[in-house]
Formats: C-alpha cells, sequence, structure tokens
C-alpha cells in the first residue's frame, strides 16, 4: 500500500506480495476493511512509539524542551517514513470515500489524539484540546512537507508551534 497505493492493494496483490494463498488471507482478515483497520493502528502505533520514545529518552527536561523532543521526533519519522505519512492521509481519504469504511478514518483520528494525549500526559497533562492542536498542526506541517519536502521549514514551524504549544500548556495546568 505505501508503494502502490491503497486502491492497488487488492487482496490478490496483498497475498502475491505476502507470498500467501487468499484463503490464507481470509483466515488471518475476514475482509479488506480488517487490513485496513490493521494497517492504521499499526502505522499510528510506530508514529506515537517514535515520539514517545524520544520524549521519554529526554525526561528530566522542562516543558517546553519535551515538546522541541517531542515534535522534532515526529519531524524525523515523516522524513526517514514518507511514504506511511502519505498512505495515512491516503487511507482517510479512501475510507471516507468508501460506503461503509468510515469508521476507519474516524479509528485513525481517535488513535491519533489518543498518540498526542499520551505524549502531552508524558510531559504532564493530557489536555485534549491540546492533543487536537497538535494533530491540526502535524497534519498541516505533513501535508506541506509532503508536498515541498523542505524540512528545514517543517522543523522551523514545529520549533515555533513547539513554543506556544508550552505557552499553552503552562496556562493550562495553571489554570
Amino acid at each position: 500500500m505505501a508503494r502502490d497505493g491503497v486502491a492497488a492493494a487488492t487482496t490478490r496483490a496483498v497475498t502475491a506480495e505476502a507470498g500467501m494463498t487468499q484463503s490464507r488471507f481470509h483466515y488471518c482478515f475476514r475482509s479488506k476493511a480488517e487490513l485496513l483497520h490493521e494497517v492504521v493502528e499499526t502505522m499510528v502505533g510506530n508514529q506515537v512509539t517514535s515520539v514517545l520514545d524520544a520524549v521519554r529518552a529526554g525526561v528530566g527536561g522542562d516543558v517546553r524542551s519535551g515538546l522541541h523532543t517531542a515534535l522534532q521526533a515526529y519531524c524525523q519519522h515523516l522524513v526517514d517514513h514518507p511514504e506511511q505519512h502519505l498512505l495515512s492521509y491516503e487511507l482517510t481519504q479512501y475510507a471516507l470515500r468508501t460506503p461503509g469504511l468510515e469508521q476507519l478514518a474516524a479509528q485513525q483520528y481517535q488513535a491519533y489524539l489518543a498518540g498526542a494525549a499520551e505524549v502531552l500526559d508524558a510531559l504532564g497533562s493530557a489536555d485534549p484540546v491540546l492533543a487536537r492542536m497538535v494533530i491540526a498542526i502535524l497534519d498541516g506541517v505533513t501535508l506541506q512537507w509532503l508536498v515541498d519536502r523542505d524540512r528545514t521549514t517543517a522543523a522551523g514551524v514545529l520549533e515555533a508551534f513547539a513554543d506556544q504549544l508550552a505557552s499553552s500548556f503552562v496556562e493550562r495546568i495553571a489554570g
């Protein structure tokens, strides 16, 4: 899917790529939709894990430095795995346009929000509004980077956002 897109990922193509029979595929997954749910879960899990690992490795700093670490880890994951991030957008659009798969897009964004909340919690507060802000900014930065591949600008936007988010973070904890 990362290489050829979601539409090209028929069960025949998936089984051929995996070197398995279609009956074995259907033993593991009841449908392509079930496979897509698993792909979303795995992909989001990988992104969140890479950020959490970076945050936990840098424990001991202040909120601002923790946010900078988290957002730069995300940027690094984006640069290292652009095909996964492109696939995530494609999966969202595919799910929203395919009758019966709308829940896949909801699952994807619920997982993003849970991951952002987990990272924020590791820094001291799992505020749901801040988690939504993080996802909104990351969506925009990711899409822009996929188009222009300008890492310097993407990293600069994330640095500025980390500073703004740190201020909001402190205000929300204090208030």
